[in-house]
């Protein structure tokens, strides 16, 4: 069976086929092509280091035994603890010890002690976290010469040092080191004194990248047992030049070699070919690869000039990410020089031009929709959301509302005429939307209307009793209700008018949520003034303030209401979620100590299963019977699940 109908457990896109990734008849230096699509899945939250032009760049990446983050950037190492950074840089002397130039550039490495270990020009630096010292090890001249390109540590703790003049092999237990070179008269010696990696496969099996070989190397003898070309035929057009070679094992034994000339490559177990997996997208160019991770999952990441790629545990396909100026989330620049995943699943991205960025190696359960370019008289400052009865969204910002047709992906932008926030939105019977917002007027939007009709409040006029509408209901009747400042007002369509109920909520409080259970009775709730109930049959209002017994409403800000289909009453607070038992009028309030991640609670949503999903100031809580924690309710941080 030939080469192109195996295709090595890879998809090829010329035969579009899975075959088995152990074949043994692989030619030497095949080039591997699978579909490659650009998708959008990932949040890349930009880390703020410094404001000099040169953290721009940021080629080096890793974590020391005290979890702080170390970046090597074009000319200075970061070392950044979660919120600060500081600066080491070259030439610097004192408590940091003796820095040089060329010093982090290109590799840095922590070994299994937790030394981090900086590759210079003709010398390494050991840094001991506990001490902030540098350290320059004594390694003669003879033996290590030429910039550090690559610092590796076998399984025998022998530190593997990659040079542009050959390989260093050094026991940090005794300082002995020995160089080995190039040999053009003998073919069992390096491919190439440019040494840019090594690795120790899982096997035993020794690896060296130069910049023309990938070498399988006999640490016994100091002699090559194999040499396999790195030399992609699809790269045009021919180059010398391969700065960076990175080397990396999978979990299923192959070994991923990529190099910035040349691009990705892979060995299989057999160790019998070296094969190329192209990353050219419709490029006439291959680009290269810089940077190569595989996650705790099992996905392989590859840094490009073009882009970040993701190559799935099936190695099926190429999926591929992108800077997008218009997108806040996406890649911060294409040329990815570095990768790194720390112990919370994060993988950190290292640009050329853009800085660092972190990104869940998971994609975050929740899509985000921000406004088309060019769409000025819209924000992403999104106050309020609304689902209308065909399934469209409908998202309230400053003097506009957004909608979202979530089957064709259509999004339009509707001016309400005001610079104003939109706070409440409602849909009535006939198909006509309501519009509420903090400080301007009550708007009426017809389907194909070009402009919404304003219901403002001012003598003559058929508003409401305040021109601030922070909440809308349709009642089962059918009939529309809005908040008003400390008014509630019913809508009569027959005379275009709304009819006003004074609730007794005490003045400056204002109406922020608006709720009807099963017997037609309203919920209402104030930030400042408490939960009420209002029956409409007898136009009675009744409150439930907070106090000094346990059993009182947690807080007299109340920010929202849910009427659970059991018949439980929900109030959210700013300090807790509170469920209202209404024969005895008396509260149970769940805060942090129950698992919620915040006591603000800004909203309340029930899903088909009867769970309650609680936003907070700090994150999305699942409120169900047991959690993972042993408590009710499910805590999701900000940038953390989310």
């Amino acid at each position: 069976m030939s080469w192109w109908t195996r295709c090595t457990g890879l998809v090829f896109s010329a035969c579009a086929v899975i075959l088995p990734i152990s074949a043994s008849d692989i030619a030497p230096n095949q080039a591997v092509r699978l579909p490659i699509a650009d998708v959008t899945d990932r949040i890349f939250v930009p880390i703020a280091v410094e404001k000099e032009l040169s953290h721009a760049w940021v080629g080096q990446i890793v974590e020391d035994n005290q979890g702080f983050i170390w970046l090597g950037t074009r000319d200075i190492l970061v070392r950044y603890d979660g919120s600060q950074t500081k600066s080491f840089s070259p030439g610097s002397a004192g408590s940091t010890g003796v820095f040089v130039q060329e010093c982090c550039r290109y590799t840095l490495f922590r070994d299994r002690s937790g030394f981090i270990w900086i590759g210079a020009s003709d010398s390494v630096y050991k840094y001991d976290s506990v001490t902030e010292q540098f350290k320059m090890l004594p390694i003669a001249p003879d033996k290590l010469q030429g910039l550090v390109r690559g610092i590796n540590e076998d399984s025998a703790g022998i530190m593997w040092l990659a040079t542009s003049r050959g390989l260093t092999r050094y026991n940090p237990r005794n300082g002995e080191s020995a160089r080995l070179v190039h040999d053009e008269a003998d073919p069992a010696t390096l491919g190439s004194n440019f040494v840019r990696a090594t690795l120790e496969a899982r096997d035993g099996t020794f690896w060296v990248a130069t910049n023309t070989t990938v070498d399988i190397f006999d640490r016994k003898t100091g002699r090559v047992t194999h040499h396999f070309s790195l030399r992609n035929p699809l790269q045009k057009p021919d180059s010398t030049g391969n700065p960076y070679v990175r080397l990396l094992e999978d979990r299923k034994g192959r070994v991923w070699i990529a190099s910035a000339r040349d691009g990705l490559a892979f060995i299989g177990p057999e160790r019998k070919a070296l094969a190329f997996v192209s990353l050219a997208a419709g490029r006439n160019i291959e680009p290269g690869a810089w940077a190569i991770l595989e996650d705790r999952k099992g996905a392989l990441w590859v840094g490009t000039e073009y882009g970040l790629i993701r190559l799935d545990l099936d190695r099926k396909q190429l999926l591929r990410y992108r800077n997008d100026p218009t997108d806040h989330d996406s890649l911060p620049a294409d040329w990815v020089l570095a990768l790194f995943e720390d112990n919370e699943d994060g993988i950190w991205a290292g640009t050329a031009n853009g800085g660092v960025a972190r990104f869940s190696s998971d994609p975050p359960p929740f899509r985000r929709y921000r406004r088309p370019q060019g769409t000025s008289s819209s924000s992403d400052y999104v106050v309020f959301a609304f689902e209308d009865s065909h399934g469209v969204i409908w998202a309230g910002t400053k003097g506009a509302v957004n909608r979202i047709d979530l089957k064709t992906g259509r999004y339009d932008v509707q001016s309400i005429g005001e610079n104003t926030e939109v706070g409440s939105i409602a849909e009535d019977r006939s198909g006509q939307f309501w519009i509420g917002t903090f400080d301007g007027s009550l708007f009426r939007s017809s389907p194909g209307a070009p402009a919404s009709v304003a219901y403002p409040h001012h003598a003559g006029a058929p508003g409401c009793a305040n021109n601030e509408v922070r909440a809308l209901l349709v009642d089962h009747d059918g009939t529309l209700w809005a908040g008003a400042g400390d008014s509630l007002c019913s809508f009569d369509p027959a005379t275009n008018q709304f009819r006003r109920y004074q609730t007794g909520i005490p003045p400056p409080a204002e109406i922020d949520a608006l709720a009807e259970d099963e017997s037609g009775t309203f919920w209402i709730g104030s930030r400042q003034a408490g939960l009420y109930r209002f029956d409409p049959r007898t136009v009675s209002f009744k409150a439930y303030r907070h106090s000094a017994a346990p059993d009182s409403l947690s807080d007299d800000g109340v920010t929202s209401i849910l009427v659970a289909r059991s018949g439980t009453i929900w109030a959210g607070t700013v300090r807790g979620l509170d469920r209202l038992d209404p024969q005895t009028g008396k509260f149970r309030t769940y805060v942090t100590r129950d698992g919620l991640p915040n006591d603000f609670v800004n909203g309340i949503a029930e899903d088909e299963s009867g769970s309650l999903w609680v936003t907070t100031s700090y994150g999305l809580s699942h409120f169900r019977g047991t959690c993972k924690n042993g408590g009710s309710v499910c805590a999701y941080e900000l940038n953390k699940e989310l």
